[in-house]
């Protein structure tokens, strides 16, 4: 039977007798990646009449369950208040994803959920180690974690116990040392490290956020008599969003132009689409780079370098399949699958590029504020390093493990993100009837039945193809011979 809210034990189970059933497994093919992140759901409690439970309520566990309650107390007993103690009800949803990182492992599913509400990162670092104690226990290495940049994700990273193993894909010391936390210790697996990773399409989201928020003035902040919030240069070159206006503008009204995909959605932003990806991505192109080139624009020469080296980065981070580099014709979707591939030195290039860009800034006149605004948010730089360093050390990792292997692993680059966790809240939202903020029960109760459903599907072969999964028939039923097919009249 599956539990309504936590660790789903069942779930863990299925997976790790599906993965020792299947053949021909190396031993780095069993390495997984944990995503993890929260979906706003609606405050209501629900009776729940098979278990008799009281559904709604904030739920992290026994052991955070009562330290909550104590703190609840406490605050009574300060405060003076006489009322009861009731704990508060949930307003977000922490759901955890493991997916398989190389190509054989097709392991993907949500194995936990748990109903938040002010969340802390010593409340987070307890669940996210239940989870992993919990997969490593059955079988299922865990190798990397991946999150967004929140500042609960980012205090939990930072409060783990360093850990720098060999890197092996970096040539030289890195020049500035930032204590970005990127690997520590796994402490269920004996000696593994457990890389620590920032999602991707999330970092190329706040690098966006920061170029169109510097050189801007609100209306506010113009009747306070106050400057911009951001103002980034590089080489005494201004990095502003009018640049990119000024771009969409030039040739909008044009029926042929290179910029075709910079659309009025991607240029003047509102509330909703700054948390868009894809529009990101249009603006931060190698596109938008060669425009400025051909323009032969002598003050913005900085701002297309910055969006050349976002472009090379994202997509060095986000190749989803085998045949996406030949479909697209861009080497940097390729998989990863030998230790001497360039990429790793393009990453080493990227780090260089802002570092040198930090200490232009703190070298520059003016207080640290000041000196701040002329780069990136320190969250995105930390994510940033964090991110290309755990990445490439988990990717290096697995490499290394398999050298000298006659079949090398084949790596995609897009196993660590969260695009598999945004896909599942995006169907939980549309199997509601499109509702942005489901309830607490309901996101339970589609993960039951999807699993449930996936597990009673035949996973056998395709339709037009020839390959049987071995998982699901025996070695004597595939032995058997068919019978033969009778003459048609």
């Amino acid at each position: 039977m599956f539990c309504l809210e936590g660790i789903q034990e069942d779930i863990i189970e299925e997976l790790a007798g599906e993965l020792n059933a299947t053949l021909d497994l190396q031993p780095w093919d069993k390495y997984h990646c944990v995503a993890f992140d929260e979906i706003h759901i609606r405050q209501n409690l629900v009776f729940n009449k098979r278990s008799g439970e009281m559904l709604g309520y904030v739920h992290l566990g026994t052991p955070d369950e009562e330290l909550a309650a104590m703190d609840r107390l406490l605050a009574v007993e300060v405060e003076g208040n006489q009322g009861e103690d009731v704990p508060p009800i949930a307003n977000k949803m922490l759901c955890f994803m493991v997916t398989g990182i190389t190509k054989v492992n097709n392991v993907k599913a949500v194995i936990g959920c748990f109903a938040t509400r002010n969340l802390s990162k010593e409340m987070l670092s307890s669940i996210v180690w239940d989870v992993i104690g919990a997969l490593e226990l059955r079988g299922l290495a865990v190798l990397a974690l991946v999150c967004d940049g929140a500042g609960v994700n980012h205090g939990f990273f930072q409060m783990q116990p360093p850990l720098k193993p060999e890197e092996i894909w970096r040539k030289e010391e890195p020049k500035t040392e930032s204590g970005v936390v990127f690997c520590t210790m796994n402490i269920y697996a004996h000696g593994r490290p457990l890389y620590l990773l920032n999602d991707p399409p999330h970092l190329l989201k706040t690098a966006r956020n920061c170029l169109y928020s510097s050189g801007q003035v609100t209306k506010k902040r113009k009747e306070k008599g106050k400057d911009a919030v951001r103002l980034m240069m590089k080489n005494g070159q201004k990095i502003v969003w009018d640049t990119v206006v000024k771009l969409y503008d030039l040739n909008k009204d044009d029926t042929i132009r290179m910029l075709y995909k910079l659309n009025q959605e991607a240029v003047y932003l509102n509330s909703y689409s700054k948390m868009n990806v894809s529009l990101a991505a249009r603006v931060l192109s190698r596109s938008m780079a060669e425009v400025i080139r051909n323009l032969k624009w002598s003050d913005c020469t900085e701002l297309g370098k910055f969006c050349e080296v976002m472009n090379d980065l994202f997509d060095m981070l986000n190749g989803a399949n085998s045949y996406q580099h030949i479909r697209t014709r861009n080497e940097l979707f390729k998989p990863y699958s030998s230790l001497d591939d360039d990429r790793f030195q393009e990453f080493e290039q990227i780090l260089g590029y802002f570092d040198e860009w930090v200490e232009e800034s703190k070298s520059s006149a003016g207080d640290k504020t000041a000196q701040a605004k002329r780069t990136l948010s320190p969250q995105t730089l930390h994510g940033i390093e964090r991110t290309i360093r755990g990445f490439a050390g988990a990717v290096c990792f697995i490499l290394k493990e398999a050298e000298g292997s006659s079949i090398p692993p084949s790596i995609s680059a897009q196993r660590f993100s969260q695009d598999d966790l945004e896909h599942y809240f995006g169907k939980v939202r549309a199997r509601f009837g499109g509702n942005r903020h489901p309830e607490g029960h309901q996101i339970v109760t589609n993960l039951t039945t999807t699993f449930v459903q996936r597990n009673l599907a035949l996973r056998g072969r395709k339709k037009g193809s020839t390959a049987v999964n071995r998982a699901v028939f025996s070695e004597e039923e595939l032995s058997k011979p068919l019978p033969k097919r009778g003459r048609k009249k």
